[in-house]
């Protein structure tokens, strides 16, 4: 199951460096959104190393341009500019469209109407909208960040906003020396909970940030260091007696032997005790929810958007959330200082969010002790 990553660039004028840093930091990507490109009727077309060119609008002033990943199956394109210089490109999937918008800052904000065609069930808008309000991060609303905002709760698209206060500022202006918002997105509500914003590293040249919107399968797998590990809880504990027991029958019981009896501890462990590693691991899953997660992999492949995706990705979230709720209730019901004060200062420290510093090993050995008390001896 991979993610779909939609990214938006105001690149304030298109040239092959910004291409080519653009490619770098949006390797990985889906599709990616340009506007600003500055492009004439008689400049050569824009490219993006590693992506399809599939629609572009030309200005000298403006302009837009959207790369896709070659492998997607795109259905259907449409663009279009107003007379006030609204440029907006929507690229249809399967079943998602992804519209990038851009409004120059003095043109007010009016959203045009899309081809039957092109209304997918979900949607994700995402741009450069040139609007302020405080919902995304400025100071006060202007009359664009109301018209963007009573867009947004009456549209048949049923869109929610995707902002969070934490991340950087999409556009740093040289002029006034402060970071803004105008780059925003928006996606279809039933999408909100499974996607994910980011601002990315900054281009040369350009006062803005890339911003990219991460839609995520419901279940995701956590990647995991490969450490093997003996699980004891598996572990056959009357074979394993049995077999150190055949195995020191003959070993005495001196210094001398102790790398034998070691051996032994090593070779016995391996045959009766399991060892090993999860590279991925999702918490909570049982043998209900694996055949959920099973069935939700297959459907997520077939169509990522579809009601039965859908469906799969609520049951199995829900039934995830249930075991780890549990797990969690059985865990703090569980808990005894007086037994065992190990396990609940662990789990004291976790719930407190602490930074837990791993102790130092010294580089020191004991021979350099030993050779320097000597030294200081004489």
């Amino acid at each position: 199951m991979s993610a779909l990553v939609v990214t938006s660039i105001n690149v304030e004028g298109y040239t092959k460096t910004k291409a080519e840093v653009i490619a770098s930091h949006c390797s990985g990507n889906d599709i990616i959104c340009m506007q600003e490109a500055h492009l004439g009727l008689k400049s050569n077309r824009p490219t993006l190393p590693g992506m399809k060119l599939v629609a572009e609008i030309r200005h000298p002033k403006y302009g837009s341009a959207v790369f896709v990943n070659p492998l997607l199956d795109v259905r259907d394109i449409y663009t279009n500019s107003s007379d006030t210089n609204i440029e907006t490109v929507t690229v249809c999937l399967p079943e998602i469209s992804i519209t990038s918008l851009y409004k120059p800052p003095a043109s007010p904000f009016v959203w045009p109407d899309i081809p039957t065609k092109c209304r997918k069930k979900y949607a994700v808008v995402i741009g450069d909208f040139n609007s302020h309000h405080t919902r995304w991060g400025y100071d006060n609303t202007n009359r664009d960040g109301e018209l963007v905002e009573s867009w947004m709760e009456n549209t048949n698209m049923e869109l929610e906003l995707i902002h969070d206060a934490k991340l950087p500022k999409s556009f740093n202006s040289c002029r006034w020396r402060k970071g803004y918002n105008p780059d925003l997105c928006f996606i279809s509500k039933r999408l909100a909970h499974l996607s994910e914003k980011a601002v990315l590293n900054p281009l040369p040249k350009s006062q803005h940030r890339p911003i990219s919107i991460t839609i995520k399968p419901a279940i995701t797998k956590t990647e995991v260091p490969f450490r093997r590990r003996f699980n004891l809880k598996k572990a056959k504990w009357t074979e394993y007696s049995e077999g150190m027991e055949r195995a020191l029958l003959d070993v005495e019981p001196t210094p001398d032997n102790y790398t034998m009896f070691v051996q032994a501890v090593k070779k016995t462990a391996c045959a009766c005790i399991p060892r090993g590693c999860r590279k991925e691991y999702i918490a909570g899953l049982t043998e209900e929810s694996l055949q959920l997660l099973e069935s939700y992999e297959t459907e997520f492949g077939n169509d990522p958007f579809s009601d039965t995706t859908s469906e799969l990705g609520d049951a199995l979230t829900e039934s995830l959330g249930r075991e780890r709720r549990k797990a969690w209730q059985d865990l703090i019901e569980n808990i005894n200082m007086t037994q065992n004060s190990k396990k609940a200062w662990s789990t004291i420290w976790k719930l407190n969010g602490d930074k837990i510093t791993p102790p130092s090993v010294s580089d020191i050995t004991p021979n350099q002790v030993g050779s320097q008390l000597v030294a200081n001896g004489r």
